[in-house]
């Protein structure tokens, strides 16, 4: 009987580095596309002032050609 609960004890300890393995790749992986998230905002951040800069002032826009 101790035997079977040392093992079971080694079965859940070995679950457990698992599954902290797997939360830690996955918690890289969301860090990396929240940072990409992050400079696409920044990105379409500028462009829609641009377009509310050309919508508010077309002409100035024109005269750059």
């Amino acid at each position: 009987m101790k035997d079977a609960f040392i093992l079971e004890l080694q079965q859940l300890l070995h679950d457990c580095k698992e599954e902290v393995q797997r939360l830690s790749i996955e918690n890289g992986l969301l860090r990396k596309a929240s940072e990409e998230q992050r400079k696409l905002n920044g990105q379409l951040r500028v462009e829609l002032q641009q377009m509310d800069d050309w919508a508010l002032h077309p002409k100035s826009w024109l005269d750059r050609s």
